[in-house]
């Protein structure tokens, strides 16, 4: 069975105020100190950290390595007067500049990019790691994976809100992204020779500092054998996570045990696919870049139940994600659900809903 890891990256506000809020040195070392079945890291944001589970094999392992950090997460945070959440954008922000963590490269990045650097009050990215045989297979997976984002983006839109207000965009934290120098939907690769050819040309450019720098929203990890998949915003149910994560599995599965000729897709309608999704989340229209032409959210996540059932049965996690699809396209995506808290309860009633749902 194909293994998997998932990113999740997490922010600390003020329980008050709802403002990123930094803990003093010593609360931040009880977060890093958490007995967890994964790996802690700083991220982007002095207020954020990160959380990698242990590799996965199984649905209920990812789910139970999650929650169970959420839930100590959660614990220490409090104790520090704090609260944490998971959420795609920091829905209210302070006016000035963002502090971010005192790491060489993220002060180089900082640097090299100030004006979005400043107000990149982000919660990042989910990222999903799924295992390959080598990059030639990675480079494949990639290439099928290309028409699919769009609909995974929209499916994981939760970052409806910047500051105090509704953006009219499901996911802002993927528009936001776009403002990066390499972003969005990655190129089609001939093979793992040709991706490294490209990618080397452009580190050799000066518009990135490093592999780490190019934001593709699918691409090969430079140090593990993995496709790395990195498009949906950061999710406030750990079932979330694991839901998109195993869609991913299943996408590269799909593509190992059924190589089909990739359909020539334009890019055009590629990346106004990836921004329609951002834009309507599970509502309003998506661009099928299969016809080219608008449909619904739910034809689009109809096909790719269909296309994904024979991969999702071997693993056995066929029911459980379609019951999980059930569920979210019945009461809403981490958008959605946003959205109803907000208008019930304003900003303290999103950041409420935010902490119920991170150790649900």
């Amino acid at each position: 069975m194909r293994t998997f890891v998932i990113e999740e990256e997490f922010v600390l506000l003020d329980q008050e105020t709802g403002m990123p809020a930094v803990p003093a040195d010593s609360g931040f070392q009880t977060l890093h100190a958490l007995p967890t079945q994964g790996d802690i890291q700083d991220e982007w944001l002095a207020c954020q950290i990160e959380f990698a589970t242990n590799v996965c094999e199984h649905r209920s392992q990812a789910l139970d390595r999650l929650r169970g950090f959420r839930s100590q997460l959660s614990g220490a945070a409090a104790a520090e007067s704090l609260l944490a959440v998971s959420m795609g954008a920091l829905p209210v922000i302070p006016a000035e500049s963002a502090e971010i963590t005192q790491s060489v490269r993220y002060q180089q990045i900082a640097r090299y990019m100030p004006a979005v650097a400043s107000e990149h009050y982000l919660c990042g990215l989910l990222h999903i790691h799924v295992g390959i045989e080598s990059r030639d297979e990675g480079v494949l997976a990639m290439n099928a994976l290309r028409p699919w984002l769009p609909v995974l983006v929209g499916l994981a839109a939760n970052s409806p809100f910047w500051r105090a207000a509704e953006t009219g965009f499901a996911s802002w934290r993927t528009i936001q992204y776009r403002r990066w120098s390499v972003q969005g939907i990655p190129p089609l690769f001939r093979d793992a020779a040709d991706y490294d050819q490209r990618l080397a040309s452009i580190l050799d450019s000066d518009a990135v500092l490093d592999p780490g720098h190019v934001s593709w929203a699918a691409r090969l990890s430079k140090n593990q054998p993995t496709i790395e998949v990195r498009m949906a915003d950061a999710q406030l149910r750990a079932e979330d996570s694991v839901l998109l994560a195993l869609l991913v599995r299943a996408l590269v599965d799909a593509t190992v045990h059924q190589p089909i000729r990739h359909q020539q897709f334009a890019p055009e309608y590629l990346d106004l696919a990836f921004w329609q999704g951002a834009k309507a989340g599970l509502d309003g229209p998506w661009l099928n870049p299969w016809t080219q032409r608008s449909t619904s959210a739910r034809n689009l996540l109809t096909f790719l139940m269909d296309h994904l059932e024979p991969a999702l049965r071997r693993n056995g996690d066929l029911e459980p994600v379609r019951q999980r699809l059930h569920e979210i396209q019945a009461h809403g995506n981490g958008a959605a659900r946003q959205r109803v808290a907000f208008a019930d309860g304003a900003l303290s009633g999103l950041i409420r809903l935010a902490g119920r749902e991170l150790v649900m």
